[in-house]
């Protein structure tokens, strides 16, 4: 059948089984309310739900909620894209000048075997202080029952405010099951 179904949707107000990973000085990603610091962080979420992933997301030390050093990265629960899949998010990467990240940037990858290689599909390179949405379509040849999404951000010598966030849609679109 060539009809989509929501194989997954995620609006972030609940624990759907990301995972956090980070080696970073300071900065990793975290779940919540966005506490809008006024140094790039995005002021609300994207879809008006009131939370999303954000990068540390905290008003100690001044606001510096940025990425510092290194990179952190959330990881989805496994996701089933067999037979193909639209994966629908909106993404935030901003720093205080804006435009080019020197060396940093926010990758989104796709796992097609639960995480044991990766296959980059975007790296976002320059600052907005805005949400910005995207798609990724897999194709019926790359999608498998064990596939998961990761987004990447990373602040690398020259040290930069990198703020960076993820939010709803979220969803993916897959052919229906049956």
């Amino acid at each position: 059948s060539s009809e989509l179904e929501v194989a997954c949707s995620d609006n972030f107000q609940s624990n759907q089984g990301w995972s956090i990973d980070a080696s970073v000085g300071d900065g990793a990603w975290n779940r919540g309310v966005p506490v809008n610091a006024g140094r790039g962080d995005p002021p609300a979420d994207f879809d008006g739900s009131g939370v999303c992933f954000l990068t540390d997301n905290s008003s100690a030390n001044g606001g510096n909620s940025d990425v510092d050093d290194g990179d952190t990265s959330i990881t989805s629960p496994v996701l089933d894209l067999t037979g193909g899949a639209r994966v629908e998010y909106a993404y935030w990467l901003n720093d205080i000048p804006g435009g080019p990240l020197d060396n940093d940037a926010l990758t989104v990858e796709i796992s097609f075997n639960n995480g044991g290689s990766w296959t980059q599909f975007r790296e976002y390179t320059i600052a907005s202080g805005a949400w910005r949405e995207d798609v990724i379509e897999v194709s019926a040849a790359q999608g498998t029952a064990s596939s998961r999404v990761r987004f990447t951000v990373r602040d690398f010598d020259p040290q930069n405010v990198v703020e960076a966030g993820v939010d709803a849609p979220g969803q993916v679109t897959a052919p229906a099951h049956t």
